[in-house]
């Protein structure tokens, strides 16, 4: 059974080295793998990261975008505050002339215009001012008329002076 033994130990040694080499292959195919996973990985990684900050820079952008449009409003805001604090201090104070001096002031607002006025004693229910009558139409001219329908010229001149 020698040569029995012997054949069977070169098979035996045959199947160690063609397990070895197989082992040897499966082991570099199996690092080649790992470092192409470890590659992709590493890549995968670099773009999750280039994204992140493009994400961070968009939500920066958009925070510091929301801040100044909230700042400008709120500067607006103030603005219209200060312009609506003038025109009623001017409405109160053309209230709180002396009648005498308030008077005087639409005569001579009248004759610069070319006109004149006639004063009846009959008072009206308005807010100072007067109702001029010209024809058969009566035209309210109280302050607080005159000043609404002056709103918007009236803000933009004391806008101009403020802030121009």
């Amino acid at each position: 059974m020698n040569g029995l033994d012997k054949i069977i130990a070169q098979i035996l040694d045959d199947a160690k080295q063609e397990s070895l080499a197989i082992r040897e292959k499966a082991a570099g195919e199996a690092e080649t793998t790992l470092a192409a996973a470890g590659e992709k990985v590493k890549k995968l990684e670099e773009e999750q990261a280039k994204s992140a900050a493009q994400r961070e820079k968009s939500y920066e952008e958009r925070l510091r975008s929301s801040a100044a449009l909230k700042k400008r409003q709120a500067i607006l805001a103030a603005k219209q505050a200060i312009i609506e604090e003038m025109l009623a201090a001017a409405h109160k104070e053309l209230l709180a002339k002396p009648d005498e001096a308030y008077f005087a002031w639409m005569e001579k607002t009248a004759q610069e215009k070319g006109g004149s006025l006639v004063l009846k004693k009959e008072p009206r229910e308005i807010d100072g001012g007067f109702v001029l009558v010209y024809g058969g139409v009566e035209e309210n001219c109280s302050a607080g008329a005159l000043f609404a329908s002056q709103r918007d010229e009236l803000a933009d001149k004391v806008h101009a002076m403020l802030f121009g």
